[in-house]
């Protein structure tokens, strides 16, 4: 099954080292956006992984339109949703869709 999502480029990279339990910290604490919700579990466990394994993306254009200029249209094959927030954002495990994604 294919899910369509969308992607803006925000222009923000992470730095070397950043965590997915980070990227998760950093929209909580330094975005302000408490309705992501993470049990400590789930995020302790994410500490491990690198956020090169992970995106946002949004279910709609518009939505992604509010976070860059040029928005891409993908089609996901795995779908693997690792937060959400209140809006219908989502951050997703990129696994076996890595190679569609040219990250640094």
């Amino acid at each position: 099954m294919t899910t369509v999502v969308y992607r803006a480029d925000s222009g923000y990279t992470p730095p070397r080292g950043t965590t997915i339990a980070d990227v998760l910290t950093h929209e909580i604490e330094e975005l302000g956006n408490t309705g992501i919700v993470v049990n400590q579990a789930v995020l302790d466990q994410l500490a491990r992984c690198p956020a090169s394994a992970c995106l946002w993306v949004s279910p709609t254009y518009a939505y992604a339109r509010q976070f860059g200029a040029q928005v891409d249209r993908l089609e996901l094959t795995h779908l693997v949703v690792i937060a959400t927030d209140p809006y219908g954002g989502m951050l997703i495990w990129l696994g076996l869709n890595k190679a569609l994604f040219a990250r640094g």
